[in-house]
């Protein structure tokens, strides 16, 4: 054997033992991404034990930023409202149960792409409802949303809520819209920081209108009433029994599910508030109504009520943040409420 061969047999056994040493670490890596990923989830085993994967979000890993969610019964459909990262562009989803789905661009006008950090989503009727995160909410024709032919839907009405209106929600009768407050970062106005009777500190309102298909935009001009809430409100529902459930998120207080007696709520104590130049009703949700509290996983965003299920998302998966791929928060997820 020659010189030369020497050589080459020792450039290959040298290549072998590095390639040897670089897979043993990629496995090594990937086993302690295994393990870790499996602690971090075991933390939120109660969550898991009660709820099921509904679907996955689409394009979760882009700059998509999810932040509403509704249910159309008689279409069954879900709408997943929210916005691209930087750009600011707004978006919605329309998916199907078995997680198919169609992008929707929302336009201001027919040239122009309606710039908004968009929120919470909800449906009645006609209309579609769009959380601004502006102090508006915009209002859509749903025939057009849905039609699949449509590849964007303009905005067909907006009108202001009195809050900063970050998210929505609708039952047979009332929209509800609400904002998101958390100290500095996401404030609102003064006149909506207050002290509840229990003494709770509430920071943010819900604002309360009556739908009535004769008005514009499907609902009346003046509002019917206010609810003061907590901080780091994100989504509220209703359930068939009379529970109202807030969805609450925030960085280093993580996310919870709160539930009330609404009955409870109109029935207590009650001040006003002035909306618009107009006084309306202003009723408390805090601790005297509080039924009982459910840690979910980080940043949750709107939730809604279907069939006895109360369903949520999670905006910790896509592109700005990431880290949510670890708890498998790229997905839509049902919960019995009563659990």
């Amino acid at each position: 054997m020659t010189g030369k061969h020497i050589k080459i047999q020792g450039f290959i056994r040298c290549f072998i033992m590095i390639v040897c040493i670089v897979l043993e670490a990629v496995v090594a890596i990937w086993a302690m991404v295994q393990i870790f990923k499996s602690g971090i989830k075991l933390c939120y085993y109660p969550f898991y034990r009660v709820t099921e994967k509904v679907f996955e979000l689409p394009e979760y890993a882009s700059e998509f930023v999810p932040q509403g969610l509704s249910y159309c019964e008689e279409e069954d459909v879900y709408l997943i409202s929210g916005y691209i990262y930087k750009e600011n562009e707004s978006k919605i989803y329309v998916v199907k149960p078995d997680g198919s789905y169609r992008c929707v661009a929302v336009m201001k006008d027919d040239e122009n792409p309606l710039r908004s950090h968009s929120g919470g989503i909800c449906e009645n009727g006609r209309y579609v409802y769009l959380a601004g995160g502006n102090g508006k909410c915009y209002v859509f024709n749903k025939k057009e949303l849905l039609d699949e032919k449509n590849q964007s839907v303009c905005v067909a009405g907006d009108f202001k809520t009195g809050n900063t209106s970050s998210f929505c929600y609708a039952d047979d009768e009332h929209l509800y819209i609400g904002e998101y407050y958390y100290r500095f970062k996401y404030v609102t106005r003064y006149d909506h920081h207050l002290t509840t009777p229990a003494g709770d500190a509430n920071n943010a309102v819900m604002i309360v209108f009556h739908f009535n298909d004769e008005k514009k935009n499907g609902v009346e001009r003046v509002p019917e009433m206010g609810l003061s809430i907590t901080s780091r409100i994100q989504g509220m529902c209703m359930t068939n029994d009379g529970q109202l459930v807030l969805s609450a998120s925030s960085i280093f207080q993580g996310s919870q599910l709160y539930y009330y007696n609404y009955n409870d709520i109109l029935n207590g104590e009650s001040g006003s508030l002035n909306v618009r130049g107009e006084l309306i009703p202003l009723y408390y949700v805090d601790s005297q109504s509080l039924i009982r509290k459910k840690e979910i996983l980080p940043k949750a965003e709107e939730i809604t009520f279907q069939d006895g299920q109360i369903y949520m998302l999670f905006e910790s998966a896509c592109s700005r943040f990431q880290y949510g791929t670890l708890l498998d928060g790229q997905y839509v997820y049902s919960m019995p409420y009563e659990d």
